[in-house]
This record gives C-alpha cells, structure tokens and sequence, in this order.
C-alpha cells in the first residue's frame, strides 16, 4: 500500500476526489429498473462482490436480472452468487466482533482496521450509482477487499491447528472444527475454480492482445497518432504504445468523454488531422456513420479487424 500513501502525499485528496467522481458517475443510458437502492445492493452482491473475492464467475451478467434477459440458469446463479456474498458477510462481521473484542491488543486491533476498510469500502460502492448500473465493469473498485481476506477468514482459520489433539477436545467442539475447515476447503476449491477459469480464457486473451498489436500497427502505417476513440480503447492504445499515439474519449453521442488526463484532449483537438477509431458495433461508430461528425469534411474509411478507422483526406 506505500504506492498509495506516496500518491496521496504528493496529490492531496485524489482519493477523495476520486470517491466523489464515482459516486456522481451516473450513465443515461443505462436505466435503472429498481426502485430505491434495490438495484445497487443487487449489483453489489451477485454481481461484484463474488468477482472480486475470488467467487467462481459461474454465469454471465445477462443471467442475472435486471442486468439482463435472464436465462435457464439464472435461479442456480442467484443461489450460488448470493451464496457466497452472504458468506462473506457473515465472515465480516463475525471477524469484527472478534478483532473488536480484543482491539486492545496490537495485532487484533491492526485486523480490526482491516475489517472497517473493508466494511466502509463495501457500503460506499452499493451507495454510489456504479453499482446500479456497471456491477461488473465497475467491480474494481472493491480490488482493496481481497486485501483484507486473511482477516476475513480468521474466524474459520483460528482453531484449525487443534483438530490435531482429538483425544483432548470435547464433541462439540470437534464438530465445531471440523465444520470450519469444511467451509475452508470449500472457499479453497471455489477459488480454485476460478483460477482454472482464468487459465482456460486466456486464449481469448492472447487473440485480443495480438488484436490490439495489430490495430496499433495499421494505425502507424496510417500514421494516425492523434485519434478519437471510446473509454476503453483510448486506454488501452495509450498506455500499450507508452503515449506515442494519443487518444481523446468521446461518449456514446460524440461529445467529450471522460478523458483521464485532460493535456490529451487538447492534443488531439489540435491535430488538424486526428483520425476517429472506434468498434464497429459501438454507439459512437453507429453516431458517426450516421452524422459524418464533424460537418464539412471529407473522410476516408478503413475497416479493420472489427473496428472502423475515419481518417480526415
């Protein structure tokens, strides 16, 4: 965590900006089809909190309801995502008691620290509109719990090691035990899931690298450097050509988008020549197709492993 201390001291308050970003990042085109907080607390618990505590993604956010149409699986899903987050809550809260009724002593209070970040984390992600709308997308912002999971499963941890002294435990206390270290190995063969899952998608993986190295080679032989683009894709081509092409976010309806830093706006917008490269299938190729933005001049198209290239003639 030093990274984070060091950030913070050099750009005060960025975490606390960053807080209040996202909690009044709220997308139009997303509806909200629940009433009150029903859609956050939804979200947050079948949808990011088992992606970011190592639950096995068992089915796609379109199983699950409001988030999609919903399928044949979607009863099972519910079970077995709500399942796990009820678990994990349980944990929290029983590892809280007991860090807190020890807090005196240094290490149980240093655990009892844990737990409150994880438990103020987890109430500022369900408040904040992200959850209602991108559970999936936006279920990075709970990256910080896996920080506390030791913490978390010390109420089933602690004892373990005295399942070796049968001849001296009474018969409760056996089975007490003996449970604890079942619901052990279940997180543990869960979690294991969820690591052969990784390890089996990474072909899709490496063909989408090897696509976006390609895209990154055409647009260099095209010599477009200063492009137009969505969130996702001017990420991703920043940060994999370390800033030799340069990327400006448009939304859905071709205005400025969320643009991470902002000196990149105003480089591109100053390139009398900025190509607009966008997905094929997304909104703003679909917006700009249909109103040859900006008005008055002439464009040449490329198409191209599933994205469409607009460079100015």
């Amino acid at each position: 965590v030093l990274p984070v201390i060091i950030y913070n001291i050099m750009v005060p308050f960025r975490t606390l900006t960053d807080i209040w970003n996202v909690h009044h990042t709220a997308y139009a085109t997303i509806p909200i089809k629940l009433p009150f907080f029903l859609q956050n607390i939804v979200g947050t618990f079948l949808i990011s909190i088992p992606a970011m505590t190592g639950g096995y993604p068992l089915c796609p956010v379109s199983d699950l309801p409001p988030f999609g149409p919903g399928s044949a699986d979607t009863l099972l899903c519910t079970i077995v995502h709500s399942s796990w987050s009820a678990g994990y809550l349980i944990l929290l809260v029983l590892a809280s008691v007991l860090a807190f009724k020890r807090f005196k002593s240094r290490k149980h209070f240093a655990r009892l620290m844990l737990l409150s970040s994880a438990t103020l984390t987890i109430v500022l992600f369900t408040l904040s509109p992200v959850s209602a709308q991108t559970p999936s997308g936006s279920g990075r912002y709970l990256i910080g719990l896996l920080l506390c999971t030791p913490a978390v499963l010390w109420p089933l941890w602690n004892g373990i090691g005295l399942l070796r002294l049968k001849q001296h435990m009474q018969g409760l206390t056996k089975s007490v035990l003996v449970l604890k270290g079942g619901l052990l190995l279940v997180v543990g063969i869960i979690t294991l899931l969820g690591t052969i899952n990784a390890f089996s998608d990474m072909p899709i993986t490496q063909a989408s690298n090897q696509e976006q190295d390609a895209l990154i080679a055409h647009l260099y032989r095209l010599h477009a450097t200063r492009i137009y683009s969505e969130y996702d894709t001017c990420d991703r081509l920043i940060f994999l050509t370390r800033e030799q092409i340069i990327c400006s976010v448009l939304d859905p309806s071709l205005k400025p988008g969320v643009d991470r830093y902002l000196p990149y706006r105003l480089i591109v917008h100053n390139d009398p020549h900025a190509a607009y490269v966008f997905p094929e299938a997304s909104p703003q190729a679909m917006a700009f197709a249909q109103s040859r933005a900006p008005v008055g001049r002439q464009y040449q198209r490329f198409d191209f492993d599933g994205y469409v290239i607009y460079q100015p003639n």
